[in-house]
């Protein structure tokens, strides 16, 4: 059927308007959801009322839609189209007020104001001027009957002045700052710029594409994820949006591994029909070959890092998750391995953090300095860094992460610090991390580069401090236990020395006095019987005490009866 005017959209009553409900419907559902999770973690303030009030208006406006597209009713058609007008005059409204938190920010507060608010009520105008020239208006039967080319030039003007506030936003916020508002103006600039291209058309042809209009519900629809993000980097528009940083990872891995199955598919489609008799067999070997690259990747310690810096850095205001990144930190530091000793796990519990394959850990070693005391995936470096050297006087100062590579550009940043020699035998030596106990340095350790890019930046130098001195208490704990293991060790072998001291001094005791009386007595049998028997005792009291010093026990002889008159 169809429809004059502003909509003039010719239909078939079975498959188009069951395709725009589809495309509306999900519209509609997409921004309840999201105008419930605004509503149930409300904040305040004026720009998250004006955010929320924008998300109901596109609520009405696409359950509107729907309403026309499963009826046809003219009066869902209006409705439809006041909502349109009031989503837009509310975005006007929200776009102002962060351009005038910009300027606020910048210092021009009692500066002209950059978009005049007589432009706004201009704006305000035109929109309802649109509604009033819609031909799904009672008014529009008095208009002439080429007033839908007016409409859509006044909605065309609209989509215009939205995308030029839209580029004002961009243009007043700080570069720094920009990441805040990234998502959102991606967001603004598709629902905008899509209407801009549905009214250039229409406004050339007199009547609205019925494939633009469908697919402008869907279009809608996408861009929700986008402004989600934009207000969970601004806690000031609404509560904070939590979502896992594991589900975001695997979902993009879920994307990326979907786009290149269907790119391959695609791919093999094509040689198959094209390559003539060879088609099939190159289409096997194309399967086969994009089969052995996804196990590659799948496999890549490299790939998931980058997929996982991309993905706190795009789609994250903070580039951890605290609470799994600690727990991991903590079970790699108490985790029993045979293959890998505490001092390992350390060094790889700090790399973990920053992507990096490899380390050295350096502790101090009996007052003589530093020394390596373990290493992972690097190999030995021996030297000594000397306990007045210029880099531990330096850790213990400041507590500093040192970026070895920012202290060859920058050396200023750096003060009263001088790398040492033995630094530039690490094969691509990245960052120095302190291990500091208390007021103590412990220690330190040396990462590889790390396998893909990592900006080191202040919560990244946060993180690193406060997971070092974690490890610093742990590692200073563990070598305050073997400490005391040693030290009792010392206290037993003393205790035992005390009582092989005393046996000997004993059998020492009985071998002088024979040898002393040996002189006068050699000649008598009874005294010669009686050294032999000494001797012998001497002897087996040594093997005892020798069996003892070797179990660590005082051992039993075999239970025997005593004759006990002969002894006493």
């Amino acid at each position: 059927m169809a429809l004059s005017g502003s909509a003039q959209i010719t239909v078939n009553a079975t498959n188009v308007a069951a395709i725009a409900a589809w495309s509306y419907g999900i519209a509609a559902i997409g921004y309840f959801a999201f105008a419930v999770r605004m509503i149930l973690g409300w904040g305040g303030g004026i720009r998250a009322s004006l955010l929320l009030a924008s998300m109901l208006a596109t609520l009405l406006w696409a359950a509107a839609s729907t309403a026309f597209a499963v009826r046809l009713f003219p009066e869902a058609w209006l409705a439809a189209n006041v909502f349109d007008a009031l989503r837009y005059g509310l975005w006007f409204v929200f776009l102002d007020a962060l351009l005038q938190a910009r300027r606020q920010q910048n210092g021009l507060l009692g500066a002209k104001r950059l978009i005049p608010r007589w432009a706004i009520a201009l704006a305000i105008i035109g929109l309802v001027a649109s509604l009033v020239i819609s031909d799904g208006s009672p008014l529009a039967q008095v208009l002439a009957a080429d007033s839908g080319r007016v409409e859509f030039g006044l909605r065309l003007g609209l989509s215009i002045f939205a995308l030029t506030l839209v580029e004002q936003l961009i243009r007043w916020t700080h570069p720094e700052g920009r990441w805040s508002i990234k998502p959102l103006c991606v967001a603004l600039i598709g629902i905008f710029g899509f209407d801009l291209f549905l009214n250039a058309d229409a406004m050339l042809f007199g009547r609205i594409d019925v494939d633009m209009w469908v697919a402008r519900g869907v279009a809608n629809a996408l861009v929700i994820p986008f402004i989600a993000v934009a207000t969970a980097r601004n806690t000031g528009w609404t509560v904070e949006m939590h979502l896992s940083r594991e589900a975001v990872f695997h979902s993009t891995a879920l994307v990326v591994s979907g786009a290149f199955l269907l790119t391959i598919a695609a791919a093999g489609y094509y040689v198959r029909y094209v390559g003539g008799d060879w088609g099939r067999a190159f289409q096997i070997e194309l399967l086969f070959g994009a089969l052995l690259l996804i196990i590659l990747v799948a496999s890549s310690g490299r790939f998931r890092s980058k997929l996982r810096v991309f993905v706190s850095k795009h789609f994250f205001s903070y580039r951890y998750d605290y609470r799994e990144e600690w727990l991991r930190f903590t079970r790699t530091l108490s985790t029993e391995s045979a293959l890998q000793g505490v001092h390992e796990r350390a060094i790889m519990a700090v790399a973990n953090l920053v992507e990096s394959p490899a380390g050295i850990l350096w502790l101090e070693k009996d007052g003589r300095g530093f020394m390596s005391a373990a290493r992972w995936n690097l190999p030995q470096v021996n030297a000594i860094e000397p306990l007045d050297g210029s880099l531990p006087r330096f850790l213990e100062r400041t507590g500093w992460v040192v970026d070895v590579k920012e202290f060859a550009l920058a050396r200023e940043r750096y003060p009263d610090l001088t790398l040492p020699a033995w630094l530039s035998s690490v094969p691509n030596a990245w960052l120095i991390v302190p291990l500091i106990s208390g007021s103590n340095l412990l220690g330190f350790v040396v990462l590889d580069t790390p396998r893909t890019a990592v900006d080191v930046n202040w919560e990244v130098r946060d993180m690193l401090k406060t997971a070092s001195r974690q490890a610093a208490s742990y590692l200073g704990q563990i070598h305050a236990t073997e400490a005391l293991l040693e030290a009792r060790k010392f206290e037993a072998f003393n205790r035992m020395s005390a009582f092989v001291v005393h046996d000997l001094k004993n059998l020492v005791a009985q071998l002088s006095l024979m040898l002393r009386n040996a002189e006068r007595h050699r000649t008598n049998p009874e005294f010669q019987r009686d050294m032999l028997f000494t001797v012998e005792n001497v002897v087996e009291r040594m093997h005892k005490l020798m069996l003892q010093l070797h179990t660590g026990t005082t051992p039993l002889e075999n239970p025997r009866p005593v004759d006990l008159g002969p002894v006493v």
